[in-house]
């Protein structure tokens, strides 16, 4: 059995297998309607570097306003979308996420990633958005 890694305070990290390093707390923003950018701000003011998103949510505008009301840098701040599958398959996915960048204001995302998979197209999807990743999207 592995070892399991606790996070010890707010800025633990842990390395992913591709060698991505990502905070291990962080701020889901599901179901934050009222306000959300200002409680994204005030979580990253706080010490969180971690914001997870969706496309699902929609709150993508209000998380890349509070990300630039926090003060801090795009770099410093770990930001995790996902896309709804759709059946526009590999099309939709990249459409998704370069409305999920302009959402953000950002030009990219630290991981982005298939919300409730299912079978078929998303294997298409899956294989555009390593094509995505590549060219620093992702």
């Amino acid at each position: 059995m592995a070892a399991m890694t606790v996070a010890k305070a707010i800025d633990s990290t842990i390395v992913l297998n591709d060698g991505t390093v990502i905070p291990m707390f962080g701020l889901g923003v599901y179901r934050i309607d009222d306000n959300c950018s200002g409680v994204i701000a005030a979580a990253l003011k706080q010490g969180y570097l971690l914001i997870d998103t969706a496309e699902f949510y929609n709150n993508e505008i209000s998380v890349g306003i509070g990300i630039q009301q926090s003060g801090k840098k795009r770099e410093e701040i770990f930001v995790i979308s996902k896309w709804w599958p759709t059946n526009e398959g590999a099309n939709g996915a990249l459409k998704s996420l370069d409305l999920c960048l302009k959402n953000l204001q950002s030009h990219y995302v630290d991981l982005y990633m298939i919300h409730a998979p299912k079978d078929g197209y998303c294997r298409d999807a899956y294989q555009a958005l390593m094509g995505a990743k590549k060219e620093g999207k992702i």
